[in-house]
């Protein structure tokens, strides 16, 4: 009987040993730890241009809105260089009468200037010619153009472009 229970002992040590193994092998180890909760951290700060275009999108009604992404569509309907671009969303409404636009763009590295000075021009041009109906003249009027804290240049056409402005900066 005491030979049994020495037999059973070893067999329960030797599975207790088999499952430190396998939980240490699983678990990180406090370095891991505090470097994995580092990567979720940034990556949950990391915003990107469609992060910040539907928290514009979401903030205010906009009628229904087209996703422009093919760069050659871009240059051709907005006459915007994607080249320069690291990140962007485009978006704008799918019937003429209506000018509103959600443009949020992240320079390529070296190239903010030559973006801003872009996106400034597109922005003054549809200030200044873009609305020859009434709705339009409201979006334009609306119409708001910044930059978030962490580089992301946009511009929001909208008679309702401050709200939906400072939901977009509530996401940075």
């Amino acid at each position: 009987m005491n030979k049994m229970r020495l037999q059973i002992l070893k067999t329960v040590l030797c599975l207790a040993a088999v499952s430190l193994i396998l939980c240490s092998c699983n678990s990180p180890t406090s370095s891991e730890e505090s470097l994995t909760s580092a990567e979720s951290s940034a990556a949950v700060s990391a915003k990107t241009a469609e992060d910040y275009a539907q928290a514009a999108l979401n903030a205010v009604e906009f009628p229904e809105m087209e996703k422009y992404e093919d760069a050659e569509t871009v240059d051709v309907i907005f006459d915007l260089d994607v080249s320069n671009y690291a990140d962007y969303a485009i978006y704008s409404n799918l019937i003429s009468i209506y000018l509103n636009r959600v443009i949020v763009v992240k320079p390529a590295e070296g190239q903010h200037d030559a973006v801003y000075e872009e996106l400034k021009a597109f922005y003054d041009n549809i200030i200044e010619n873009g609305a020859f109906y009434h709705e339009q003249g409201e979006a334009a009027a609306g119409a708001q153009m910044g930059e978030t804290d962490d580089g992301f240049i946009y511009i929001i056409v909208h008679k309702d472009g401050k709200t939906a402005a400072d939901a977009l900066l509530g996401q940075s």
